[in-house]
């Protein structure tokens, strides 16, 4: 089955699991190696994230609806732990990557840099640079009650209040 895979150009779904262990595993040289790899016998990075969203939508079903997948299959999705909010972040992230190949001179570069960014979200490194951009995700409110002062702020600003109060 490999060799017909490789022949028609299309993407094995073990290519597809063994990146996502990898990036599971912040396994950057071996991600590296494995995109390098790919590139070098030009593969389609569309393609190929195409199949990580499928692989991503199998999970959410897999969760949620026992028996669904064949048996095999469905270890395998298992090999992953995900929560909802991962799964809704990685799916915006590829869906915002495919639109960046689309345009893209270098789908290669593109496609290692949204990588990192998705090793920040599958190991639950949450920033707002790696998940959320204004484009894809809600902004998160800051609750100002949260803020601890320092206590000099504090007397400055009322020493200020007591000066316009006097005036």
């Amino acid at each position: 089955i490999s060799d017909v895979e490789a022949l028609s150009g299309k993407i094995s779904i073990d290519l597809v699991f063994e990146i996502f262990e990898l990036l599971k595993n912040s396994n950057y040289v071996e991600l590296l190696k494995i995109i390098s790899d790919f590139d070098s016998k030009g593969r389609s990075y569309t393609d190929l994230v195409n199949n990580m969203l499928i692989i991503i939508r199998d999970y959410s079903i897999n969760s949620n609806v026992k028996c669904y997948f064949y048996s095999d299959y469905s270890h395998k999705l298992l090999s992953f732990s995900l929560n909802i909010k991962d799964l809704v972040c990685i799916s915006k992230i590829l869906n915002e990557l495919l639109n960046e190949l689309k345009n893209s001179n270098n789908q290669r570069l593109i496609f290692e840099i949204y990588m990192m960014d998705l090793i920040s979200v599958i190991n639950n490194n949450f920033s707002n640079e790696a998940i959320c951009s204004q484009s894809n995700c809600e902004e998160e409110v800051i609750n100002t009650s949260d803020i601890i002062v320092p206590q000099e702020i504090n007397k400055t600003d009322e020493t200020n209040n007591n000066k316009s109060d006097t005036e």
